[in-house]
């Protein structure tokens, strides 16, 4: 995945925070999306200006332990792609 790209999300979703966890619900793709207290956290910093890299760094210097994190931070937006809460 190109990190200079900036996820926007979809102005349909709105968020329910449910202890530390979001559950979407969106009309657009006309479905709820459950987001685990990690792709929540990923979710907040999606703000349409801060581009992928730019997220990974807020994360790595949040997290620098978790030696995982830029694959997981991937595949969390490409989960929220292939939803289609987010795009590009």
């Amino acid at each position: 995945m190109n990190t200079n790209l900036i996820p926007k999300r979809d102005p349909s979703c709105d968020e329910e925070v449910l202890e530390g966890e979001i559950v979407l619900y969106c009309s657009t793709v006309a479905k709820a999306v459950y987001l685990n207290p990690s792709a929540a956290l990923v979710w907040r910093l999606i703000d349409g200006r801060r581009s992928v890299g730019e997220i990974e760094a807020l994360l790595t210097g949040a997290y620098p332990e978790v030696a995982t994190l830029r694959e997981e931070l991937i595949e969390t937006v490409q989960a929220l792609q292939e939803q289609g809460v987010i795009h590009f």
